[in-house]
Formats: C-alpha cells, structure tokens, sequence
C-alpha cells in the first residue's frame, strides 16, 4: 500500500503507514527502507540521508541498502561514489543482480562520461534470459538517458 500511496506522490499518507510500521516495530527493517525511498521519491535528499546511515550501520553488507544508497548519490550528483558501490555489486553478480545494478551502474558511467563501458554494460545486460529482458528495457532506456544530461 505504501508502494502504491508514493506513486500516487500522496507522500503525507505513506510517510504516516511507515512511521506506523516504525511504531510497531522500531526495529523494522522493511519500515526504514520505506522511508528512505519516501524521503527519495520526495526529494528530501538529506532525510533519506540519514536513515541510510542507520540502515547502513545495521545492515553493512544489505544490498538493498547499497542500492538505496547508490540512488541516492546519483540523486546528489555524487556519481563516482555511487560507481564505487553499484560497480562491484553489477561486475560480480549473477543475472538478476546485474539487472538491478545495471540501470544506476551504466547510469553513473554516462554521467561520468564513459560511454563505451556503459554500452557494454546494456550490451552485458541484452545476453540475460528471456525471462529478464523485459527488465533490461527498463535499464536501457535510463541508460540512454544519461548519456548528455
């Protein structure tokens, strides 16, 4: 439901559900990483700031936790830092896990001006199962973003 009150943008609403969950629960994990991509989706950068450092300390190898925090660098334009944790996650994982570092990796590469290694990277992403291709739509199209903005 929250999912569902943030693509509405009524963020009021589910700011309200995941502090409820963070009442209920004050150990929730699902609670902190609904907030920090409330405070995303808001642009409220320096909140979803500090619930990923809490997140972070908890949860120091969490890769859900490393790709809040990969949005969230490339959202403050802090590309390389980004690149230093989506990279290694992207380069040594297996198909589903390049799916989903894929888009913030090539991402922060376009940014960076490294367009050849982003093209590999949707080129890498174009060999995965057919199942996955559907996603690497999603990836190419973010990708292809990047590549003058």
């Amino acid at each position: 439901m929250i999912n569902v009150l943030v693509f509405q943008s009524r963020f009021d609403e589910a700011l309200e559900q995941a502090n409820e969950i963070r009442r209920r629960d004050p150990v929730s994990f699902v609670s902190e990483v609904e907030l920090a991509q409330i405070y995303y989706r808001m642009g409220d950068f320096g909140k979803m700031a500090d619930i990923l450092t809490e997140l972070e300390a908890k949860n120091p190898d969490n890769q859900r936790v490393a790709y809040l925090r990969t949005f969230h660098l490339l959202a403050t334009q802090r590309h390389e830092e980004a690149l230093a944790i989506i990279g290694p996650i992207y380069e040594n994982g297996k198909d589903l896990q390049k799916i989903y570092a894929g888009a913030p990796y090539g991402y922060a590469l376009g940014k960076l001006g490294r367009n050849d290694k982003a093209r590999a990277v949707i080129s890498d992403l174009g060999r995965v199962s057919a199942l996955e291709k559907g996603l690497c739509s999603v990836t190419r199209v973010s990708t292809d973003l990047s590549w003058n903005g």
